[in-house]
């Protein structure tokens, strides 16, 4: 879970060396003797930074909201990979989650690997948002069409949004990965801001972000963006003809999910576990729909399903309602990630999830398509 950033909790969370360190090498603070505080007195620490030149502060204010975004579990993880891709390991942390000082550690010993996870692999952890698509049978990257994408990314844009008339491209290779990072402009907003020290309201144009990940290794396309999946599907199929040169990708893929065993009054009663998969139970845990006596309305009904796993199913029936448009279903799914270790319970909606192709991800998306709730990749 993402914690939004405040500077106080944010020290806080840090290793006091660690901080030491980092303001040593600003050559900044070093009278406060930071290392030999206590983890709570910061205080003194926020009053000094307000008192830096203004250059120096809007500097560790960016460095300390870098370290933010990757003291999660899932961007740990992601350090983690990176670093024991060059072969080196955390060094033992006291706490029990020290998530912010893997992070800030990375950021001070290995600072190339911890911006290039910033950069490229976590926003890989954050499923919303991310389509996949096939990645064609033969090809040939043209690196040197990306202006071509952009311009085509503008003309898609403002024919179909009414937006995107400007658009930047930049392309990056990592970890045999060819990352294309799209700008387009957005709708003009009145922004409310501070500049040069005055409070001002003014029209700006933003720009929003599509990002395109071809991973040859693992035979996929990855597409971020905010829309919906059959516009992902569109810019996709420019991206396929500029910079993988290919002409037809085929007819738009299907949605990839089916909820029509969800939609009886009752629980699907034909869920088969097959003796390989490590997935040891599912259950509903809400249902999003519009009944048939009134299609005009949308309900959610949630059931606790940690005693009862049909307590959803429960619920529906007391309300006399039959399920006409089912919008989306939340299953809880408990799965074990190796023997003799307790069933761990994963929440996902398969109508707005995008499931990996390795790990736990592949376990479920296998799961799911051998009781034909996925239909296809």
């Amino acid at each position: 879970m993402t914690i939004v950033y405040a500077p106080q909790a944010f020290l806080r969370h840090c290793a006091n060396d660690l901080l030491a360190v980092y303001f040593t090498r600003l050559d900044c603070l070093q009278y406060l003797a930071i290392e030999k505080r206590k983890a709570t007195d910061v205080e003194d620490i926020l009053n000094a930074l307000r008192d830096l030149p203004e250059q120096q502060r809007h500097k560790i204010e960016a460095d300390f909201h870098s370290i933010h975004d990757l003291s999660t579990k899932e961007g740990v993880l992601a350090l983690h990979s990176a670093l024991q891709e060059q072969s080196i390991k955390f060094p033992p942390f006291s706490k029990k989650y020290p998530y912010h000082d893997k992070a800030l550690w990375a950021f001070l010993h290995h600072h190339s690997i911890f911006e290039a996870v910033h950069r490229f692999i976590l926003p890989h952890t954050v499923k919303r948002y991310w389509h996949t698509f096939p990645y064609p049978e033969t090809f040939t990257y043209l690196a040197q069409n990306h202006q071509i994408l952009n311009d085509s990314l503008c003309q898609y844009f403002s024919n179909r949004q009414g937006r995107g008339e400007l658009c930047a491209v930049e392309h990056h290779e990592y970890q045999g990965r060819h990352y294309s990072f799209a700008y387009p402009s957005n709708y003009f907003e009145e922004a409310i801001l501070y500049e040069e020290r005055a409070f001002r309201r003014r029209t700006v144009q933003p720009a929003f972000e599509v990002v395109f990940v071809a991973n040859k290794e693992e035979q996929r396309v990855d597409v971020y963006y905010t829309g919906q999946r059959k516009e992902a599907w569109a810019i996709y199929s420019l991206y396929a003809l500029h910079i993988l040169g290919v002409e037809d990708v085929g007819e738009k893929p299907k949605e990839a999910y089916t909820l029509e065993k969800f939609i009886a009054v009752k629980p699907p009663q034909n869920i088969t576990y097959p003796p390989e998969s490590t997935v040891e139970e599912i259950a509903v845990a809400a249902l999003k729909f519009s009944p048939v006596s009134r299609p005009w309305n949308t309900l959610t009904i949630e059931g606790s399903v940690i005693r009862d796993t049909h307590e959803t199913y429960h619920q529906l029936q007391e309300t006399g309602l039959e399920i006409g448009n089912l919008k989306q279903v939340v299953l809880a799914v408990w799965i074990t990630d190796a023997p003799r270790n307790k069933p761990q319970r994963v929440n996902i909606s398969p109508t707005s999830c995008n499931l990996e192709h390795h790990g736990r991800d592949a376990a479920i998306r296998s799961f799911l398509k051998a009781n034909g709730i996925q239909v296809n990749d």
